[in-house]
């Protein structure tokens, strides 16, 4: 785990929550801190453990990774932070997107003697277990590659069904390998089709460019052998990043996600319940997971476990009683709104919606993102973690006259 600091620090301290999976904050974006929050900072980056090259103790087995390591992770380095720079009654801020998010809300609650405060932008925290209708995310990616090109959404979801009777063919896990290039050489269909899914909800993420960039190449391809997989194969091509130059499927940075959505991080899968994009989930879904992540990764899957540890179920109500201090923010364009939380929940646990905004974008805007309107956003999240700053220089101040 590495500390990058970026300025010095004589108040506080902020914490952005960094996962190379996800990506990180920019050093443009932290100088902004600065000014907007009229005190020196120091901007620690956090590296999940598993991603990147943070493998704890040179340990290999992945039996390490999970949020709660992780957090505690977080917990030790921030502890070290303030001892080194003689700042233990500096407030710390936690950030983060996505996932980075989750972590951000989870750890305030679990380390509130730490944490002042979080700032969580874009965490589906509710979209576990049956906290919401599982098909309401699903369906709204779906609409957004169907606004794009109907052709395409009608190719995608033909090819799962073309992934699975290809696999079920002589050596047909080994052609599917060498026609999409993959990593490491397929051992079960469903490898396949979660990489997929994957693409089409970090597309549908970001909006309707990248969503385009997939529809097009899938438009323009032609079929060959009958089937459009070649189709599905040039979507992928066409918005992989540059660092995948030899395989695309599956890659060795992908590892530490796929372990995680086998043992806790599991979204579930209700597209059979309407007309989605995706291949509907079998009634017998838990099972087949279960199959193949032992064999995988010798893990069961533990699909409560999330809501057991953190909470979910009645959210609003646990959260009003004894939580405090957390901004969620959500893009209203990002599919994955449907599982934040939009609605305040009490005076200090606020939701910031960003109208026309896309998954993250209060932390990490993209180039189409309206400037004014997330200038005018993120004023209000930092003039809401200003007002938690003061009192909390308040609350010293009297416990130690």
């Amino acid at each position: 785990m590495r500390t990058i600091t970026v300025s010095s620090t004589r108040r506080w301290v902020v914490v952005p929550y960094y996962c190379k999976l996800f990506g990180g904050l920019t050093r443009s974006h932290t100088r902004r801190l600065s000014p907007i929050f009229k005190y020196y900072i120091v901007v620690a980056l956090l590296q999940h453990r598993y991603y990147g090259e943070s493998i704890p103790f040179e340990v290999k087995s992945l039996g390490y990774l999970n949020s709660a390591q992780a957090l505690a992770d977080y917990a030790e380095i921030l502890i070290h932070i303030k001892e080194k720079n003689n700042a233990l009654e500096s407030p710390i801020i936690v950030i983060g997107g996505s996932y980075g998010g989750m972590l951000a809300s989870w750890f305030r609650l679990k380390y509130p003697h730490i944490a002042l405060g979080a700032l969580a932008s874009s965490a589906p925290i509710l979209y576990f277990d049956d906290t919401m209708r599982q098909n309401k995310i699903t369906s709204a990616i779906s609409q957004i590659f169907k606004e794009v090109s109907k052709t395409c959404y009608e190719t995608i979801k033909r090819s799962w069904s073309e992934i699975d009777e290809a696999a079920s063919t002589p050596r047909g896990l080994t052609k599917l390998s060498n026609t999409f290039q993959t990593c490491r050489e397929l051992r079960y269909s469903s490898e396949l089709k979660n990489f997929l899914e994957s693409l089409y909800m970090k597309a549908a993420q970001t909006g309707q460019p990248v969503v385009k960039d997939i529809c097009e190449s899938i438009d323009k391809t032609p079929n060959e052998d009958g089937t459009d997989l070649n189709k599905i194969f040039a979507a992928v091509v066409a918005v992989s990043s540059d660092d995948h130059t030899h395989c695309y499927v599956n890659p060795p940075s992908a590892l530490a996600l796929e372990w995680q959505r086998c043992s806790e991080i599991m979204m579930p899968k209700g597209q059979g319940r309407s007309e989605t994009l995706f291949e509907p989930a079998p009634p017998n879904q838990m099972e087949i997971m279960t199959k193949d992540c032992q064999s995988l990764y010798s893990v069961t899957p533990r699909p409560h476990w999330l809501t057991t540890y953190y909470g979910g179920h009645n959210m609003k109500l646990i959260l009003k009683s004894f939580g405090s201090n957390i901004i969620f923010s959500n893009g209203l364009k990002d599919p994955f709104s449907h599982g934040g939380v939009l609605e305040d929940i009490s005076t200090t646990i606020h939701a910031v919606k960003i109208e026309e905004g896309g998954h993250c974008e209060d932390i990490f805007p993209n180039d189409d993102a309206n400037s004014q309107r997330l200038a005018l956003v993120t004023r209000d999240e930092y003039k809401i973690i200003q007002e938690w700053i003061t009192q909390y220089d308040t609350d010293r101040k009297s416990s130690s006259d």
